[in-house]
């Protein structure tokens, strides 16, 4: 239609050529110079145009391309949409397991998709920001609290690695790749166990709509990655679990003195805490000790330095 219309305006124009007075050929020049320009749009290498007409949009999606796009100038209006990466976040309150509730904050990053449409309209201009802004969490918490539901919270934090490939299959793949196979009841275990292979899929993800999410189709976007921050207890159980590690830490770090200890007091019964802890200290620390007994006393630590040891 548009090139129909420029051919009928040269035509118009070539025929008025010579026989019209200068000043009207040159306003003439320039009115088919300014419709020319105002039928060519061109989208840019990063976003894509939606195309209305008299108010209402014509599910046209002008992409980029190597050779202009044409629209009815002064009739098509072009909403440019921008297709720079977006992130989005979020955060996620659930219930595990064992009771606590936990909370989970990290990004969703997203770009506009130009091919999702719905009814022949691009599904990216229809939908609001604020729809988006609060449908994508939700998304993120229905499958948070399915695979919560079914795990301890210690082990939830422990996994934060697998509970994002999850949540990335859940919201960019089409199909969820447990679905139907075997073992997979208990979410994490399943996902932990194959994570090489689920890994590789989100890899090699593409956008085809056939392997679109439902969250992808439903917003009008392309979900490129999902990433944890923070899995969150409340405040008596993280006091608690610092406790607990705290002294795993003591424990482990007094692990070899005390077994040292044990092995000095089968050795030399007589040895009393004072000096049990002295050998041990000695030996962990590369310093062989020497025990000598005085006049039928108890036995007294002595240490002299063990070849290549620690000073």
């Amino acid at each position: 239609m548009i090139a129909i219309v420029m051919l009928v305006l040269g035509i118009i124009l070539w025929l008025a050529l010579g026989q019209l007075p200068p000043s009207l050929t040159i306003l003439l020049a320039g009115l088919a110079a300014v419709l020319v320009w105002a039928s060519i749009y061109m989208p840019g290498k990063v976003g894509y145009g939606v195309v209305e007409r008299f108010g209402g949009r014509t599910g046209r999606v002008l992409k980029e391309q190597p050779r202009p796009h044409f629209i009815l100038p002064f009739v098509d209006y072009v909403t440019r949409v921008s297709m720079e990466s977006r992130t989005m976040p979020f955060e996620v309150v659930f219930t595990a397991s064992d009771g606590p509730a936990v909370t989970v904050k990290g990004i969703l990053q997203f770009n506009a998709d130009p091919d999702v449409k719905k009814d022949g309209l691009n599904r990216y201009v229809e939908v609001t920001d604020q729809s988006r802004n609060t449908g994508l969490p939700e998304s993120l918490k229905s499958m948070l609290t399915t695979v919560g539901g079914q795990t301890p919270y210690r082990k939830f934090k422990e996994e934060k690695g697998v509970v994002e490939v999850i949540l990335r299959c859940h919201m960019q793949l089409k199909r969820m790749p447990h679905t139907g196979m075997p073992g997979s009841e208990d979410i994490l275990t399943w996902y932990k166990a194959n994570l090489a292979t689920v890994v590789n899929a989100l890899e090699n993800e593409t956008n085809h709509p056939a392997e679109r999410s439902q969250a992808e189709d439903q917003y009008g976007i392309d979900i490129t990655n999902i990433e944890l921050s923070t899995v969150a207890f409340p405040p008596e159980i993280e006091d608690a679990l610092d406790e607990e590690e705290e002294a795993k830490l003591r424990a482990k770090a007094a692990a070899p003195y005390v077994a040292v200890g044990k092995q000095l007091s089968a050795e030399f019964p007589g040895l009393d805490d004072s000096q049990r802890f002295a050998g041990s200290q000695s030996i962990v620390m590369g310093v062989k000790p020497e025990m000598v007994t005085v006049q039928g006393g108890a036995p007294i630590v002595l240490t002299k330095e063990m070849g290549g040891g620690k000073k």
